[in-house]
């Protein structure tokens, strides 16, 4: 009896062995951001005002304590702002869209993501080389985008409708090479459509929804009248 009993020891614990040198560690992206959260519970950190901007430029680098975006400039607080979760950003600070809502948790739906809006800008002036310019890049330290995970720039018409006027995604493989650092993007706003007291532009994302992953960064956001844009700043 003491036998077989030694016997089915030695079985199980080689059994034990063999399953824990066969398991792999995988890496899984945090559900939870108690930054985030700690922050929504102030009244003063979800505080929103509008400001109609008369005068340009419009900039923001994002070079704050977060862990939401600056009041002065943007009407929601989906965004992390931050200064650990980007590679080599060109400043200091960056705003993060992830699958978290604005309080850390998860928003547990396939498609919903952060939206970053700015405040009215009045553009009903006479533009010559109207420009908004910044810079983008997925992953950083976190996990990439899929291909089904988006980033979109949006503007609002004077009635009221936005329209997409930017769209990058993700990928299933590996990021290309030159999808790693940051990239520089502009586009022109010479609709007329776009040119009314009123102004707005958004950026939005689509991802998982699981949680602090399929990430996108943004960086130096700038509005600029009568000049062209550029990387130096």
């Amino acid at each position: 009896m003491h036998i077989q009993r030694f016997t089915l020891l030695i079985f199980l614990t080689a059994m034990v062995c063999a399953i824990t040198t066969t398991a792999q560690i995988s890496l899984v992206p945090l559900e939870y951001n108690h930054i985030i959260a700690e922050a929504a519970k102030s009244e003063e950190g979800l505080l929103r005002k509008q400001v109609n901007l008369d005068t340009l430029p419009f900039v923001d680098d994002f070079a704050l304590d977060g862990p939401f975006p600056s009041t002065e400039r943007w009407v929601d607080n989906h965004v992390f702002v931050n200064s650990t979760m980007a590679v080599d950003p060109p400043s200091i600070g960056v705003a993060t869209f992830d699958g978290l809502d604005n309080t850390g948790s998860p928003y547990g739906t396939n498609g919903s993501g952060d939206t970053l809006t700015s405040v009215g800008i009045d553009l009903d002036i006479s533009a010559q080389n109207l420009f908004l310019s910044y810079y983008v890049q997925p992953k950083g330290f976190g996990e990439k985008p899929d291909a089904n995970d988006s980033l979109i720039l949006e503007f609002k018409d004077e009635s009221g409708m936005w329209t997409m006027q930017k769209f990058y995604t993700g990928t299933n493989g590996p990021l290309p090479l030159a999808d790693v650092n940051f990239m520089f993007d502009s586009i022109q706003i010479n609709d007329l459509s776009f040119l009314h007291a009123d102004f707005q532009f958004r950026f939005r994302n689509t991802s998982s929804g699981k949680g602090n992953e399929d990430l996108w960064h943004l960086d130096m956001v700038r509005l600029i009248n009568n000049q062209i844009p550029s990387t130096t700043f």
